[in-house]
């Protein structure tokens, strides 16, 4: 688990490749993560990731 005073990874707009590994290395990070937060901005904006709806 990573520690989130240590998650500050910083990431490109395009940078899908690094996006998909934030995420997998920060995984077990709360959804507060700096560095997770950003991976999935990234990915939802390449279409490779679509936020569910269901909940509100």
């Amino acid at each position: 688990m990573s520690d989130e005073s240590t998650c500050t990874a910083t990431i490109g707009e395009d940078d899908v490749a690094h996006a998909h590994r934030l995420m997998q290395v920060h995984r077990s990070c709360p959804r507060s993560c700096p560095s997770r937060r950003a991976a999935l901005e990234v990915l939802v904006a390449a279409g490779h990731y679509r936020l569910s709806t269901r909940f509100g």
